[in-house]
């Protein structure tokens, strides 16, 4: 039995689906120890304490409801996941725990990836190359380690891509897991949309693909397919209707009048029409720190035009579709973003399309490869050779030493996870608390503490931070887009708490955010400076700082606040 057993596993493995096993096997490991090295070194990145909040409040109302009755759908299919954790964890027990089962999850892109590259490669060389540029890619690392949405968006991006291939491939009778891949679009859409809205740049591509493969008999022959395209819409238009009609709006336009929804202030089609630009910094700032990072956005184009001659001319059953699906996705949302988002345009937003971008150049390595195969020997040398020294050697070496630099930065932002936790070790009883992004007070302040004498420092109310953070309710009433605490919003309400809480206050800051142009640099900055001491310093320039009593105020800076209402 045992030896039959043995036989039959040395048969396996010596099959191509046995080596394909092991090799996805291999760089899903490389991929987790990277992932699981960055995670132990890494501090707590700056908008993480908002998803263990929602994480929190899941776990305790059910829904994602923030203490300021703002509903954040953002990541809301992982808060659901997260959840259980926080009935029986808490603080940075919490944190961890939310942090590991997010990596668990983020890692499955390495597998997925290679299994999708496979499928419509059919070469272990684009397999091997698109798996080790996923799992080393030092931005697919950062956000597989944050509980942020980016690196779980990635995930589902290519899930849906590999699903859509089957079907347009394979006919819509095709199964997946036992279930028939058309029916897997329906949940891919929600969850997606559940976890970032960001998710639907993929559909104008896939739309486009669809319309042109299968055309009129969209309806007629295919109606089934035609159905299982809709009914995901109803995953955005249930998003959208949630944060209308649940609590105070999720925008992040500073009204609760709730016409926006989360991220709108990312558009706007006035500065659009007025100002028009392509911003491709929001694509090639993704490629960080390797030695061949500036060169990557070339070698995607030029590996694009490779593979779009494919498209043309290759077999019509897989490789054409498969690679206009590939293509046609990856550009459009591409230029979707740089063309569209006029405001805070960040690169995560397109994280989800750098897999993409590595199928593309794996995919094009392998026709070029191959196509050689039947060439003489110095000409088939001289073309390989060639190949290896501008695309496959530029973009592995790449690929290692950006790694090799994820690993060796633990952050990219201020920890206020950490320097929150350091002031509610050290708070006492009747002081009060002053800081830049408050979710993680939650977690580290007694909840009259938070309800009575904690402020959100946003900065002068002319500032775009200031609009975007803070809720102005039907009855004129502000208060904060986390907590629901008042905002500070001038330099004259910042004098009035300062004094009334001088030598009894806490303020949670960054260094960078007080040199800021967008945040306090000014006066604000430079009455922080005059009447407060750093305590503590924490990563990345985090400070908790104390208010000095007044008579150790800088009287130069202060002497307008000092005689304020007196």
């Amino acid at each position: 039995m045992i030896r039959t057993r043995i036989t039959d596993f040395h048969q396996r493995l010596s099959s191509s689906d046995g080596r394909f096993e092991l090799l996805v096997i291999a760089v899903t490991a490389i991929a987790l120890v990277l992932r699981l090295v960055v995670w132990h070194r890494s501090w707590t990145q700056i908008d993480e304490p908002a998803s263990v909040l929602a994480i929190e409040m899941v776990a305790t109302k059910g829904i994602p409801l923030f203490p300021s009755n703002v509903l954040y759908l953002q990541g809301a299919f992982f808060s659901y996941l997260a959840a259980p954790l926080a009935w029986f964890l808490d603080g940075h027990a919490l944190l961890n725990a939310a942090q590991l089962l997010y990596l668990g999850l983020a890692v499955t892109l390495v597998p997925i990836t290679m299994l999708y590259t496979r499928y419509i490669t059919s070469s272990h060389l684009a397999t091997t190359l698109v798996g080790v540029f996923v799992a080393c890619d030092p931005n697919l690392i950062a956000w597989s380690v944050a509980i942020r949405p980016y690196g779980l968006l990635a995930v589902e991006t290519i899930l849906t891509l590999y699903c859509f291939t089957r079907i347009l491939v394979e006919g819509q009778q095709v199964r997946i897991a036992g279930v028939r891949a058309l029916y897997w679009l329906p949940v891919l859409a929600t969850i997606g949309t559940f976890t970032h809205i960001g998710y639907w740049l993929i559909a104008p591509g896939i739309a486009l693909v669809a319309l042109v493969c299968w055309g009129s008999r969209l309806q007629s022959v295919s109606r089934s397919i035609l159905i299982c395209s809709i009914l995901p819409l109803a995953a955005p238009v249930a998003f959208v209707l949630l944060g209308k009609y649940v609590g105070v709006g999720n925008g992040t336009g500073g009204q609760t009048s709730k016409e926006t929804v989360m991220g709108s202030h990312l558009f706007s089609f006035e500065r659009l029409i007025d100002a028009p630009a392509i911003r491709w910094s929001s694509w090639t700032s993704n490629f960080i720190a390797g030695s061949f990072h500036e060169s990557l956005p070339s070698i995607i184009v030029l590996c694009s035009g490779v593979l779009t001659l494919r498209a043309i001319s290759g077999d019509r059953t897989v490789e054409s579709p498969a690679a206009a699906t590939l293509l046609v996705t990856h550009w459009t949302m591409i230029l979707m973003v740089v063309t569209l988002v006029v405001y805070d345009a960040q690169p995560r937003y397109l994280l989800h399309s750098l897999p993409l971008g590595y199928i593309v150049i794996g995919w094009s390595v392998a026709i070029v490869w191959e196509s050689v195969r039947r060439h003489d020997l110095v000409p088939r040398s001289v073309i390989r050779g060639g190949l290896a020294f501008l695309i496959i050697l530029p973009t592995l070496a790449n690929s290692v030493t950006a790694a090799d630099w994820q690993l060796d930065r633990p952050g990219y932002d201020a920890d206020y996870w950490e320097i929150t936790a350091w002031v509610g070790e050290h708070y006492e009883d009747g002081q009060f608390i002053i800081t830049s992004l408050p979710p993680a007070a939650w977690f580290w302040f007694p909840e009259s503490t938070i309800d009575n004498q904690t402020y959100f420092l946003a900065g002068p109310e002319s500032r775009a931070r200031s609009r975007r953070y803070i809720k102005t309710t039907s009855d004129g009433e502000a208060s904060e887009y986390w907590l629901g605490i008042p905002p500070i919003t001038s330099v004259k309400s910042l004098c009035s708490i300062l004094k009334d809480g001088a030598g009894k206050t806490w303020l949670i800051t960054d260094a960078a955010r007080l040199k800021a142009s967008w945040a306090y640099r000014g006066e604000m900055a430079e009455l922080i400076l005059a009447t407060t001491l750093v305590v503590h310093q924490g990563p990345d320039g985090s400070q908790a700082r104390f208010v000095r009593p007044i008579s150790d105020w800088n009287l130069k800076v202060t002497a307008e606040c000092i005689f304020l209402n007196t």
